[in-house]
């Protein structure tokens, strides 16, 4: 599914099937800065900059622990995500979102083997 970063910026796209991965990349990404739409335009991630961030954890992932624990678990397809960025246009404003997210991208593929997902792989 194709999501478009609530940002105050460039307009910019992120792309995934699975919703909480999505989610879970655009947190990364921007640190409650950003928000995310999904194709019919609902808000599926608010900006969570100003306060809310314990409620919509709890909502969409059951605890923050529960979310921290998805996290970890989950470094290949937040990778993946991130490495989806890309922008509708060219980039106009100083925030490069795209620069952020293949470099954050680099970092989720670097320490991905040491996931605690990673120890349920064959071989792993």
């Amino acid at each position: 599914m194709k999501y478009e970063i609530i940002n105050p910026s460039d307009k910019c796209f992120l792309e995934h099937p699975d919703r909480k991965i999505a989610i879970t990349a655009c947190l990364v990404l921007g640190h409650g800065l950003y928000g995310l739409k999904d194709e019919q335009g609902e808000t599926v991630l608010p900006i969570l900059r100003f306060g809310g961030a314990k409620e919509f954890l709890t909502e969409e992932f059951g605890s923050t622990d529960a979310y921290t624990h998805f996290l970890a678990s989950n470094y290949e397809g937040i990778a993946d995500a991130l490495e989806s960025v890309h922008l509708d246009g060219e980039i106009t404003s100083m925030n490069d979102i795209k620069k952020r997210a293949i470099d954050l991208c680099a970092r989720f593929n670097k320490n991905r083997d040491s996931s605690p997902a990673s120890d349920t792989k064959e071989g792993g």
